[in-house]
């Protein structure tokens, strides 16, 4: 029998290191406390400036040993899944011009500038916004640059907005792979919520999955984000997965 291929501990992130402006890794998620050191030691000499770290809550000593190295705790990373989908539900919303319910394709619309701003709005409890040590810019461009790409194409399948007097009020981006749909960003606008504009783009997001065939689907938050958390509970989905981020500047 052919021997495993040993996991590498840590990648380079070329994405990430391009929108920063700073070489950006990620360690083997879960990685022994014991081999922790050693990869932060070969980060450090590869000239790497940050690296992500993630390992699951009950990881105690894994924890204790990114402590002791330096690594800040930054974020609980929050899975949740829908399987299967829930059933429609019928719109109850009005917002402005739009009609009750109705989210449309926000591609070629001329609201790229406003869905930047949305998308940074979307990052408030992000751990790049909540690190002190990462820089706000550095923080804004990455959620500019994840709009952008959502809308041609290359980090999103479909980009969703429900339109207000003007300009769009909210927005979620969609991804649809092997039966299973995923949600990227999702934000209100500022002074927008507790109008049910979230709910209605999750129930817009569940008619987009379900046209593309997907039984499943699943987004990721903070669990800090108590307001989305509870969004996605009041739709169907549940906790399939919690995990510690930590970052390690070096």
């Amino acid at each position: 029998m052919t021997a495993a291929t040993p996991l590498p501990d840590w990648e380079a992130l070329p994405w990430d290191t391009a929108c920063f402006g700073f070489p950006t890794a990620r360690l083997r998620p879960g990685l022994p406390a014991g081999a922790l050191g050693k990869a932060v030691e070969s980060l450090r000499s590869g000239g790497v400036r940050l690296a992500y770290w993630n390992t699951l809550p009950e990881d105690k000593e894994g924890l204790a040993a990114a402590s002791a190295l330096g690594g800040m705790r930054v974020d609980e990373r929050v899975r949740y899944l829908a399987d299967p989908l829930p059933a429609a539900s019928t719109p109850a919303v009005s917002i402005g011009s739009a009609a009750p319910g109705r989210a449309v394709d926000a591609t070629g619309r001329g609201w790229d500038r406003v869905l930047e701003d949305l998308a940074i709005h979307a990052g408030k409890y992000s751990r790049f916004k909540t690190d002190p040590h990462f820089p706000a810019e550095g923080f804004r461009a990455l959620y500019r640059e994840w709009m952008r790409k959502s809308l041609t194409g290359e980090r999103a399948d479909a980009v969703l907005v429900l339109p207000g007097v003007a300009d769009p009020v909210s927005v979620v981006t969609l991804t649809a792979r092997d039966g299973e749909g995923s949600i990227g960003l999702i934000a209100v606008a500022p002074g927008m919520e507790g109008r049910g504009l979230g709910s209605e783009l999750m129930r817009a997001s569940g008619e987009w999955f379900r046209a593309r065939g997907c039984a499943r689907a699943s987004v990721v938050t903070q669990g800090a984000n108590l307001a989305a958390c509870a969004l996605y509970e009041r739709h169907g989905y549940l906790v399939k997965q919690r995990e510690i981020v930590h970052h390690f500047w070096l």
